[in-house]
């Protein structure tokens, strides 16, 4: 049981710091893609921090299923 406590540990750990990312550097990852339309930046702003959040409950649920897959019968 260890093991996948400190599996799901990690992966919240990396989803957290991927949510952070999102959310705090989101201007300069959406200008990697998008340089001059200022009304595509600006609807890509609030979806990106909605996607950061979103990697938080995909990490826990991803770490989940390989914890508790090989459990179903």
């Amino acid at each position: 049981m260890r093991a996948g406590t400190a599996a799901l540990l990690i992966a919240v750990a990396f989803a957290t710091m991927t949510c952070l990312l999102f959310v705090l550097a989101n201007g300069p990852l959406i200008s990697l893609y998008i340089q001059k339309d200022q009304e595509v930046i600006g609807l890509a702003t609030p979806l990106l921090i909605i996607a950061g959040i979103f990697q938080i409950s995909d990490g826990v649920q991803v770490a989940g299923l390989g914890i508790y897959g090989p459990c179903r019968t």
